[in-house]
């Protein structure tokens, strides 16, 4: 598939007085495809310690399994169309910047 691998990347900043660990979640939704597949799929996560007024970059690496699903017969496959990307963590949803559907082809 074109366009694959992707790179994902967040910056994660501890906003609050005290150090802490956080678990940055990446699910992806696949907006049209065969058979309906789980509305949104935890592809990818990391887990950050974090001092106070601390930020990190976090890179994600998602390949074409990372797309995937199993098919009405059971296969694995990967379907070219729209997807959307989330990320969120243990306590609340935030806005990825640049964020929108991403268009494979073949």
């Amino acid at each position: 598939m074109d366009g694959l691998p992707l790179a994902v990347s967040v910056t994660v900043e501890n906003t609050g007085p005290v150090a802490g660990h956080e678990v940055v979640q990446l699910y992806v939704s696949d907006a049209v495809a065969s058979v309906a597949p789980a509305a949104e799929r935890l592809v990818r996560f990391a887990k950050v310690y974090l001092q106070p007024g601390e930020r990190r970059i976090l890179r994600f690496r998602l390949d074409a399994a990372a797309l995937s699903f199993v098919d009405a017969r059971g296969r694995r496959l990967v379907e070219p169309g729209r997807f959307t990307l989330r990320v969120a963590d243990q306590s609340a949803p935030f806005v990825l910047l640049g964020d929108g559907p991403l268009l494979l082809s073949r």
